[in-house]
């Protein structure tokens, strides 16, 4: 999807020791969708495996 040297937007999400964990939203209207502590149903579509 990107290559090195790309330039895109993103939300800091966490920062640890020597991480820093980024999200780019795709679905820049679901802020208007849902609101915090909402419960949703939803499907997993993927799992990311951290080392």
């Amino acid at each position: 999807m990107y290559k090195t040297g790309d330039h895109i937007r993103v939300q800091v999400t966490e920062m640890m020791d020597d991480k820093i964990k980024v999200s780019r939203n795709p679905f820049p209207k679901c802020f208007f969708r849902y609101v915090p502590n909402g419960e949703y149903v939803g499907k997993v579509s993927g799992v990311q495996a951290y080392v």
